[in-house]
Formats: structure tokens, sequence, C-alpha cells
């Protein structure tokens, strides 16, 4: 197999395996700093283990009597094939050609992974542009150095980049604990 497809495999298997742990083990943990790190290290972890070779011994195993092989390649010809019109006429003769399609599992599995980097790709592109615009329409305010965008849906506090998207209600009841949170 080609070696760039068997590094993507290998670092595509490792990366679920470690983020799967990670779900179960570390998601509803409260320390994101943490959780971060973590996640970085997921990263790199995936990309780095592929190249690590471990050389595994194999006995030989060898047959007694090696027969030779012959084989006589066979050679295709196109096949003829008249086709007559309704009087009975000769047309031309139509030359019919066989070709094989050669589909590989190589081929598949490259193509079920190109599929889903796409599809996280314009989830990934749908998600961002969605934080863009929610941003866009909000209200902006500066306090003590913080960038906050006030929204007036009922949202979930988060951080994106440098500022802090909050919704209207919280920032009215809950600006304090909101604030001192997302700035840890």
């Amino acid at each position: 197999m080609n070696p760039w497809f068997m590094f993507l495999l290998k670092s595509t298997l490792i990366l679920s395996l470690l983020y799967i742990a990670f779900r179960i083990l570390i998601r509803n943990e409260t320390l994101f700093l943490q959780s971060r790190i973590i996640l970085v290290l997921i990263v790199i972890f995936s990309i780095v283990i592929p190249f690590i070779y471990l050389p595994i011994s194999v006995p030989a195993i060898i047959p007694d009597n090696i027969d030779p092989i012959i084989t006589n390649p066979i050679i295709q010809e196109p096949v003829e094939k008249e086709s007559f019109d309704t009087t009975g006429e000769i047309i031309e003769p139509v030359a019919i050609h066989r070709t094989s399609l050669n589909i590989t599992t190589e081929i598949v599995l490259l193509s079920i992974y190109s599929i889903g980097v796409f599809i996280s790709f314009c989830l990934f592109l749908y998600r961002l542009i969605s934080v863009l615009l929610l941003i866009r329409r909000s209200q902006r305010k500066d306090l003590h150095g913080l960038k906050l965008n006030i929204i007036n849906d009922d949202i979930p506090a988060f951080t994106f980049r440098k500022s802090i998207v909050i919704s209207k209600y919280d920032f009215d009841n809950n600006a304090k604990a909101i604030l001192t949170h997302e700035l840890s």
C-alpha cells in the first residue's frame, strides 16, 4: 500500500482511539486548560506514533520442493460483432472492447476518508460562520479591557478568540460570575 495512505490510516485510528478515551474519561472535568493541553497532545501523538517502527521477527517458511510456475499470457483480441438492420443489410462491424475497473481496498478506504474529511470541514465552516454572524449582530462593549459581545438571544456564554460572547440576560444578572469563569 501507499506509505502516505498507511500513515493517514494509522494516524486516524490513533486519533480516534485517543479521542474516545478523552471523551469517556476527561470530558466532564472543569479544568479547561488541562483539557486543552490533553487535546493538543492527542493530536501530536496521533501524528508522531505512526512513524514509530516496531520490528517483528517472523521465521521464514521455505518449502522443500519449489516448482517453477510457467504462465502464458492470454492475448485478448477485440471481438467483432456484426449488427444487422431490420432490412437485413449488413452495417459496419462494431468492435467491443472489455475493460476491467480496478477498485482496490486502498481506493475505497481513501474515498471514505476523504468524504469524512470533507464533511468535517463543511461542518467546521458552518459553525465558524455561525459564530462570526452571531458576534457581528451583537452589541459590543469594552469592560475593563475586555471585549464583550452581548447577544439578545438566550445562549450560554463562551469565548471566541479575544472576546467574550454573553447573552443580555446573563450579563444583567450573572455578569461577575460568568466573566470570572470565562477569563480563567
